[in-house]
């Protein structure tokens, strides 16, 4: 009777070792609307401070020009909350099913690997014995790939989301620019335009993905280890503890501390490709041209 019990699966429609997927994707879905509704504003303020940095400005001057906090409040005077959420509209529409599809891909990819190279798809019991060469190699893999995958669906999101972001600072007296509506965005430069740059943004957000994963695993082992020991000296050598990276010993508010961290570390040390990418786009040539040819 037990081993019958055993046997029903929660999600029959998925695999014996993706029970946890359904969970993953909803929690991805949440997190990831969530975390740019939040985000966003700091999200335009950066790519103002981006496309306004030219090549005859001196450094003081861009050190200046680029204080976000003065950013921040420039937009807010001139459009106050519409200013800043510019672009926001298709970050909702396609940040839920691009959320899922990366960290879907990578649940699913590492589970492979695992099994693969370790013979077991448990990434919580396998992981938690790997060295950082191993995690870092497995991480990076698995991070860069879902990556390349979920572009598919961020690469338009961005691109879209960002001309609609700078559009003002291209304004000039000279030349005029109307807000550019979705649909002007694609006419611009077609739907191969959307994803122009394919190879740069892996480039900025491949590495990023590899850092991410690789430290927020890293930091889940450090600081669950020192928990433990904390404990052990505490309530002393009670019942067997949890195993080493389990949930039941990551409590929400480590996972979040930990991830954050990770996620700020691993933003930093790629900002110089994301600025890279953003170039590469070359997103506001044509559709500045399209914009001021166009009539009022």
């Amino acid at each position: 009777m037990d081993t019958a019990t055993d046997n029903v699966l929660r999600y029959p429609w998925f695999p014996n070792d993706q029970q946890g997927l359904p969970s993953t994707m909803a929690s991805a879905a949440v997190a990831g609307l969530l975390s740019r509704a939040v985000a966003h504003p700091l999200d335009t303020v950066k790519a103002v401070i981006q496309v306004q940095t030219k090549s005859r400005d001196t450094p003081k001057t861009v050190f200046e020009r680029s204080r976000t906090v003065r950013t921040l409040l420039s937009i807010w005077k001139v459009d106050g909350l519409r200013g800043l959420y510019r672009g926001f509209a298709i970050t909702s529409a396609l940040a839920i099913p691009a959320t899922c599809l990366y960290f879907s891909a990578y649940e699913i990819l590492k589970s492979h690997v695992m099994k693969l190279f370790f013979g077991t798809a448990d990434q919580n019991t396998t992981s938690a014995e790997l060295s950082f060469g191993s995690a870092f190699i497995v991480d990076s893999v698995c991070g860069f790939s879902a990556e390349a995958i979920s572009c598919l669906l961020y690469l338009p999101m961005d691109v879209c989301k960002e001309r609609l972001q700078v559009y003002p600072a291209m304004r000039s007296e000279s030349s005029p620019i109307t807000k550019p509506t979705l649909r002007e965005v694609v006419r611009a430069d077609g739907i191969s335009g959307l994803y122009r740059g394919y190879g740069a943004t892996l480039l900025s957000f491949g590495p990023f993905s590899a850092l991410f994963f690789t430290l927020n695993h890293v930091g889940i082992q450090a600081i669950s280890a020192q928990f433990r020991e904390l404990a052990g000296h505490i309530m002393g050598p009670a019942t067997d503890p949890p195993t080493l990276g389990s949930s039941a010993e990551c409590r929400p508010l480590l996972d979040a501390t930990v991830a954050g961290a990770a996620a700020g570390a691993a933003a930093f040390l790629t900002a110089p490709l994301d600025k890279v990418k953003l170039r590469v786009w070359r997103p506001f040539s044509k559709l500045k041209d399209f914009l001021v040819a166009s009539p009022a």
